[in-house]
């Protein structure tokens, strides 16, 4: 089989510009608890296993985090990006 080279270059020239996304912007993720205030999403790990705690917003396992078009929460642990999903 002979593979036929195909050219990728757009040759449209009415083609749609795309604008680069925004940088992430890192922070807290804060919740609502009904009649209960505001607290914050931390990780925890315990028993080689991972989780996502609410606590208040100043205890220690409260981090900067992203969150994702996906629904996923990421943390940047020791330099490696952790993703966290709930189960449905």
């Amino acid at each position: 089989m002979n593979p036929t080279p195909v050219d990728a270059s757009s040759k449209i020239e009415y083609s749609v510009i795309q604008k680069p996304t925004d940088p992430p912007k890192d922070k807290p993720i804060i919740v609502i608890v009904s009649g209960e205030g505001k607290f914050c999403y931390g990780p925890d790990f315990s028993g080689g296993e991972s989780y996502i705690i609410i606590e208040q917003c100043w205890q220690m396992h409260v981090m900067n985090a992203r969150y994702d078009v996906f629904q996923r929460i990421s943390y940047n642990i020791n330099n490696t990006w952790l993703c966290i999903t709930a189960p449905e």
